[in-house]
């Protein structure tokens, strides 16, 4: 089926409102359908339209057949020359990393020409795409990114597919210094999280939920509620600020 993109118009004021999901109809009488991604999430600089959940759909049955499992990922377009061809670049954070890169490599890009038909006529005797390129992340890396951006937490994800090599190129460039800053504000911060009093409503119930996802690596409840209370400090006191014209 074909992947289409969801415009909403409805009478209480949306007019061809673009939500930025992608759907498949997977029945028409009744319609049903399923959101296969965002249109932000695919690369087509090529016209291979190589959708998110190509990706997915690929990795898990290679890691599948392989005994892998890839906890993050982020892909980008890049040219390889001056006649317009080029590939995909990838880097991948494997729980354990494979043996042979190259069988990996093959079998995925194998994966995608099976479930995507642009990619397979792009690829078509490396007539306009060229094998994947694929890096292998350290642990923990696209973590070290995140916390470097200022973007750890729930509602934060790390880009998968992307048009443009902002993203790739950051995390490709995380520098060794900037992950030994981050380590020394972590042990820091403990530091002194450690010298105050208690959090007093930090109740099992809280633990509980704080415990399923909303934790940095390492940190413990206590930690991270110190950090929600001094960001709510600082927004509370620039409030004040600007009610009492500061």
């Amino acid at each position: 089926g074909e992947d289409y993109e969801m415009v909403i118009t409805t009478n209480a004021g949306l007019w061809r409102y673009r939500i930025g999901d992608t759907v498949r109809f997977t029945k028409v009488n009744p319609y049903r359908f399923v959101i296969t991604g965002r249109t932000k999430h695919h690369l087509n600089v090529f016209g291979e339209e190589l959708m998110i959940h190509n990706a997915e759909k690929a990795l898990q049955k290679v890691c599948t057949d392989l005994h892998l499992e890839v906890l993050e990922y982020t892909a980008a377009p890049k040219f390889t020359g001056t006649n317009g061809k080029g590939c995909h670049e990838w880097i991948l954070e494997f729980k354990k990393d494979p043996k042979d890169l190259q069988k990996f490599r093959y079998s995925f890009d194998q994966a995608l020409k099976n479930l995507n038909s642009d990619y397979e006529a792009k690829r078509y005797k490396n007539m306009v795409l060229e094998m994947p390129i694929l890096h292998i992340a350290s642990k923990n890396l696209f973590f070290k990114w995140m916390k470097t951006k200022g973007k750890l937490g729930g509602q934060n994800k790390v880009p998968r597919l992307s048009n443009e090599r902002k993203f790739i190129e950051e995390v490709l460039n995380v520098s060794e210094e900037e992950i030994k800053q981050w380590e020394e504000s972590k042990k820091s911060n403990a530091k002194s999280i450690a010298s105050r009093e208690p959090f007093y409503w930090v109740t099992p119930e809280t633990r509980t939920f704080m415990e399923k996802g909303y934790l940095d690596e390492g940190q413990t409840v206590e930690e991270r509620a110190r950090e929600i209370a001094n960001h709510a400090e600082k927004i509370l006191n620039n409030y004040t600020d600007l009610l009492s014209g500061d």
